[in-house]
């Protein structure tokens, strides 16, 4: 049981970790490019901020933008 705690805890503390990390290029790519990349973030590896095309996350599933915030969220923990 400790086991799969510290692994939940592992994979939480990654997700948030990728979470700021993608929200801190993100904005990069909106002061060199002036405007918003696309919602999976693709744009961020074609301009060279990123070394993978999608972002997966611990949990599975990959990471996305919403535009309305604008944020990097990741949609396998929306509803949780």
């Amino acid at each position: 049981m400790l086991g799969y705690y510290l692994y939940r805890n592992y994979q939480k503390q990654t997700d948030e970790l990728n979470i700021a990390n993608l929200n801190e290029k993100v904005w990069i790519y909106k002061e060199k490019v002036g405007t918003l990349p696309d919602l999976n973030l693709i744009d961020l590896y074609h301009h060279g901020l990123t070394k993978k095309r999608l972002h997966e996350t611990p949990f599975g599933g990959y990471y996305r933008l919403n535009p309305k915030l604008p944020a990097v969220y990741n949609p396998n923990l929306v509803n949780r």
